[in-house]
């Protein structure tokens, strides 16, 4: 290990003054630390001198490696933090040798930093593949075991709830939705939800609201089961995980994407991020590495916390297995088998800020809570303020006797309370609860002083959540439950129910993450569109937006889309007609009643040849058609072809004919009609030879489309 020294040199008529950097020095936080082991190829190198140093100027690094050489790169200031970060053009070679050379003039004297650091040899942050929480037994086999601690009678009201089915469509494989609501009216809260089925193929992000928060507002379907997504009020923003980009995309309440941001050096960890009040954002990540353990080699996945600013600038690193006061062998065992080539021994899911700067940080498979030191610019053995939990912990908690266990959503309340959700899978009985405890940092202790176990009915091996909100009510998400178990509860601080809800039935079990309400006003700028994975219909919504009347699709290819369509409903199977292409692009208008001008959606790219057309596509609302599309004839045709449709009552109808490149080329007909069949010659007056598109379309969203050949 290196020990401090100070050498002092006689340069001109200045002073020169040479510190080498200790892994004590208290002077200011570098990062990687001095003689740090396990150092990621792609670190930035960070400066963050203590407070009150002293004005810097003419600050340059000097950074060498024993195999890349001269290191080049890009020095960057940042002025809410005080920090300097140098960014190396590129990646230092694994298992090398870096040393550092820090120079800058502080208070008319030059000063001068030195430390060194090792590259690990071996980068497996790349490469790490996320584990899902995982138990002993499931939660239904937990209920149905035949001792008398899971004999627990559901509530009546459980088995009772009122289907709640409004503007879902069944066929987008959307969980049945119960919900349960006695507030009275609209409460002016979002609830967003991300439910996800057991066969990882049902996942959607969902919002409600409206009277009784019981309205579905929105719904996307997404590829993965585990994913944050979650409102954050103070910052008026949303947030959702992307397991395809390994990182979080931040939303503004017109849900305009207005930034990416994960961890470029670490797997960043889709439980949780935060943004700070000067603008940066806290991600968490996990730190794999290969260690020797009782003298064989295991991998061993620790947590990474980054600040960052939202270009991706890292500014300051926490790694827990760098940290000299968290031991792998506190990890409780019930999680982390430690006879494992793979330890997950801290599994940490949520991060927030406390009052003072520091950090609360939730670790699962240590049953603890952790307060990290986030405010001394110093190079610390350890920063852990306070352990509250599991083995060795700093914090004496009055619980009465039930610790909590597997705990999730660690949350400083305004009150000073820290308020989680106890999954309580490590005490008997088994059962789930949202729990506050009142905490003394001075005299190291905390007592539980409210909870809500929903009568020590719900089982939650993993995952949920415990929201405090504005009126003083708290909403929990249960998390993995067992069947008949609800998803969320939303109750009063006397524990009185006042809102609930549960996702799908005893034969298509859904869970959830977490299920947060918002009060911030959500109005979509444009329309959201996507796939639905695997299939070729269309999804899309405009969330907030209660005046649009319809929606146009758009679709075409080489560049361009047409108007082609326009439903009344929130989802559209595209027509077999475009079977024949490779791709198709696609895009929806919102329309409203008054006339105004339509809001576009991006544009999309779908791979026709790996979705499956049928031949005729009724769209839109799923009522039956009030009229039919008759053959026409001749088909193919040369002159002339007559096309006929039977009105079943009278309708507003519209027949058109369009080439491949979705341009019309002749209206038939536009209007209302009365019942009966009505004929229409189609003459091939300025049309060449090949394929058309015949459409028929009413008001209430219905089309069919079908191919007419003409042949010269």
């Amino acid at each position: 290990m290196s020990t401090a020294f100070l050498l002092v040199a006689i340069a001109g008529l200045h002073q020169v003054i040479f510190a080498q950097v200790s892994p004590s020095c208290s002077t200011a936080y570098f990062f990687p630390s001095p003689d740090a082991e396990w150092v990621v190829p792609g670190s930035n190198l960070i400066f963050r001198p203590s407070e009150g140093y002293g004005i810097l100027d003419n600050l340059s690094w000097g950074v060498e490696g024993s195999q890349s050489g001269r290191v080049t790169g890009t020095t960057h200031y940042v002025e809410t933090v005080d920090t300097w970060v140098f960014v190396p053009t590129q990646d230092f070679e694994l298992g090398e040798n870096v040393k550092v050379e820090l120079a800058f003039e502080r208070n008319g004297r030059n000063e001068q930093f030195l430390w060194s650091f090792t590259v690990r040899k071996k980068d497996l942050n790349k490469t790490v593949e996320y584990k899902n929480e995982s138990w002993v037994s499931s939660p239904s086999a937990l209920k149905n075991s035949e001792s008398d601690q899971f004999n627990t009678v559901l509530p009546e009201s459980k088995s009772s709830l009122p289907a709640f089915n409004a503007g879902i469509d069944r066929s987008l494989r959307l969980p049945d939705i119960h919900i349960t609501s006695i507030k009275g009216g609209d409460s002016g809260s979002k609830i967003f939800a991300a439910p996800y089925s057991e066969d990882s193929i049902s996942n959607f992000h969902l919002v409600f609201g409206g009277e009784g928060d019981s309205i579905l507002l929105y719904q996307e379907k997404r590829h993965r089961r585990d994913e944050l997504y979650a409102p954050y009020d103070e910052y008026g923003k949303i947030v959702k995980y992307d397991f395809a980009t390994n990182g979080f995309a931040v939303y503004d309440t017109s849900l305009t994407l207005l930034y990416n941001v994960g961890s470029e050096d670490y797997y960043t960890d889709f439980h949780d991020m935060q943004f700070l009040p000067n603008g940066n954002v806290l991600i968490l990540g996990i730190d794999t590495r290969e260690i020797v353990r009782n003298d064989e080699i295991v991998t061993v996945q620790g947590t990474s916390i980054e600040e960052m600013t939202t270009d991706g600038l890292v500014v300051f690193v926490w790694l827990s297995l760098d940290d000299d006061s968290i031991a792998i062998e506190d990890a409780a065992p019930n999680y982390v088998d430690f006879s494992s080539d793979n330890l997950d021994y801290m599994h940490t899911n949520s991060v927030d800020l406390d009052d003072d700067g520091n950090l609360l940080i939730s670790c699962r498979h240590m049953n603890a809570v952790f307060k990290i030191d986030w405010t001394t610019a110093g190079v610390l053995a350890s920063r852990v303020i306070w352990k509250m939990g599991g083995e060795r912990s700093t914090i004496e908690v009055w619980d009465g006797g039930r610790p909590f266990h597997g705990q999730h959503f660690a949350r400083r309340l305004e009150n000073g309370h820290l308020l989680l959700f106890d999954n309580g899978m490590g005490t008997f009985p088994f059962y789930a609860r949202a729990a506050e405890y009142v905490i003394s940092e001075e005299g190291r202790e905390a007592s539980i002083v409210w909870e809500y176990d929903h009568d020590r009915s719900v089982i939650s091996y993993s995952r949920g959540s415990a929201q405090r909100l504005p009126n003083g009510n708290t909403m929990i998400c249960w998390g993995s439950v067992g069947e008949g178990d609800p998803h969320a509860t939303e109750v009063d601080p006397d524990g009185n129910i006042v809102w609930e809800i549960t996702f799908g039935d005893s034969t298509d079990r859904f869970s959830s993450y977490q299920v947060l309400a918002s009060t911030m006003t959500l109005l979509a700028a444009k329309p959201f569109l996507q796939q639905d994975p695997g299939s070729a219909r269309l999804l899309f919504t405009k969330l907030g937006d209660t005046e649009v009347s319809e929606f146009a699709i758009h679709l075409g290819h080489s560049g361009s889309v047409f108007p082609y369509d326009t439903t009344a409903a929130t989802s559209y199977e595209i027509p077999s007609v475009f079977s024949d292409y490779d791709t198709l692009l696609a895009q929806v208008e919102a329309l409203y009643p008054d006339g105004r001008e339509g809001v576009f959606s991006d544009i999309i790219t779908i791979d026709m040849t790996t979705v499956g057309l049928d031949e005729i596509v009724e769209t839109c609302s799923g009522l039956p058609l009030q009229w039919a599309l008759l053959k026409n004839w001749p088909n193919p045709f040369n002159e002339s072809t007559e096309v006929a449709i039977d009105l079943r009552q009278g309708s507003f109808i519209s027949v058109d004919v369009f080439n491949l490149l979705g341009q019309r080329v002749q209206q038939l007909y536009r209007g209302p009609l009365s019942e009966g069949v009505h004929v229409w010659g189609l003459k091939s007056t300025g049309m060449g030879s090949g394929i058309y598109l015949l459409r028929v379309h009413d008001r209430a969203g219905k089309s069919i489309v079908r191919k007419i050949t003409l042949l010269r």
